[in-house]
């Protein structure tokens, strides 16, 4: 007797290598993303009048929804 939902389901092959292998390349990137945020030095020169300001941007000046 057939039990009226379609064809019977397909087996997939399995993709253990190809997982490992993307979340490997996810890990790198975002440690690379890391690195390159904690590590990266910016300035901003602001003129005001004759007196030039120098202000430098700090990790810790990052928003608080991060």
């Amino acid at each position: 007797m057939e039990s009226g939902y379609g064809a019977s389901p397909v087996k997939l092959k399995s993709f253990s290598g190809l997982d490992f292998a993307l979340r490997l390349l996810l890990f790198a990137f975002s440690l690379t993303a890391l690195v390159v945020l904690l590590t990266s030095k910016q300035t901003v020169t602001i003129p005001v009048l004759t007196i030039t300001i120098t202000r430098s941007a700090k990790f810790t000046n990052s928003p608080a929804f991060m």
